[in-house]
């Protein structure tokens, strides 16, 4: 199979027209759509274009839950006026769970003083979100991994990076109050091995040749307090932050009345959710999870059997009822292409 991917780094925006329907709530919620074409690539011996492309609303959040019939193809070829792709002649399937996709996320607990008591109620609302997070992930490539920190200068292991719901679980159950040594806090120490951490993972996905999609999450439950400054201060945390954040969104879920508002914001630059105490971790981590499934499942992957063969095609993809107000151009070549082969769509 000759296969040739090419990287584009266009951006659709898509302006709001219409809504007079209570079915989509998306639609309510943005004045205009953002696609980002990731990825394309031309499979020459089945006459099928893959296109893999980010869905996301004015706020810059993953919209999900769309299908191939709500999106609408353009294409394009030199001489010509650009034509509206017909789904009758040109086949089309957007691909619900891309092998091509992986996400990592990473829990880190501040197990460190008085919290560890809550450690029962942070077990609890743990467990539910690992739950809620693999039912509802469209990727055959989530992994999750579960750490927590004291006042040692070492983040501690739960378990490691895993992509079985199961262990991650009894993983959690495992914990007890015999795992706090220390009571100081270091909660630099923590975010800033956590961020080496989720480096490192996304850099295994980056190497691997059978994955094009990947982004990942981290979530600190924290105060903002920190007491432990061995070899690490606040800035040093904060440069590891922001060199993390190109493929990797921060949360941050702030619990407690004694909260440094600068730290936790420095901390959870995609969103901080303040909770009175732990027994209301489920609602700051279901609101997490509500953000991360939209932004994992906002990857759309479409097989595409253009009706152009033996010619460069610009095309460009909006969402139905919505109006493009600036296109960016991305194109793929059919010249490969043989009127002897028939495409396939693999739905």
């Amino acid at each position: 199979m000759k296969t040739l991917k090419i990287i584009l780094l266009s951006i659709l925006f898509i302006n709001f027209v219409s809504c007079d329907t209570d079915d989509n709530d998306d639609e309510k919620e943005t004045s205009f759509f953002q696609i980002k074409i990731n990825n394309i690539e031309e499979i020459v011996d089945e006459n099928k274009i893959i296109i893999q492309y980010k869905l996301t609303d004015d706020q810059n959040i993953g919209v999900k839950g769309k299908t191939d019939t709500d999106f609408n193809i353009y294409e394009k070829v030199v001489g010509d006026d650009e034509d509206l792709s017909d789904p009758t002649e040109a086949r089309r399937y957007i691909v619900p769970t891309p092998t091509s996709y992986a996400y990592a996320s990473m829990i880190i607990m501040d197990l460190s003083g008085s919290v560890i008591n809550d450690l029962d109620v942070i077990k609890s609302s743990s467990k539910d979100y690992i739950n809620n997070l693999f039912n509802n992930l469209n990727s055959g490539n989530l992994e999750v991994g579960v750490y927590f920190f004291d006042g040692r200068t070492e983040l501690q292991e739960v378990i490691s990076f895993s992509n079985s719901k199961l262990d991650v679980i009894q993983a959690i159950e495992s914990m007890t109050q015999d795992l706090q040594q220390q009571e100081q806090t270091a909660l630099y120490h923590g975010v800033s091995q956590s961020c080496d951490l989720m480096n490192v993972k996304m850099q295994s996905f980056i190497s691997n040749p059978e994955l094009t999609i990947y982004s990942s999450s981290i979530v600190v439950f924290s105060d903002g307090q920190n007491s432990n400054y061995i070899n690490i201060d606040r800035n040093t945390m904060n440069t590891k932050i922001q060199q993390t954040h190109n493929l990797t969104s921060f949360y941050c879920i702030a619990a407690g009345n004694d909260i440094d508002t600068e730290v936790i914001n420095n901390i959870g630059l995609d969103d901080v959710f303040t909770i009175t105490d732990y027994s209301e971790l489920n609602i700051g981590l279901n609101k997490v999870l509500d953000l991360i499934i939209r932004e994992a499942n906002s990857n759309y992957e479409l097989e595409f059997c253009t009706a152009k063969k033996g010619i460069e095609v610009q095309f460009r993809i909006e969402v139905k009822g919505f109006q493009t107000v600036q296109s960016g151009q991305s194109y793929f070549d059919s010249t490969g292409f043989s009127t002897d082969y028939s495409c396939v769509i693999n739905n």
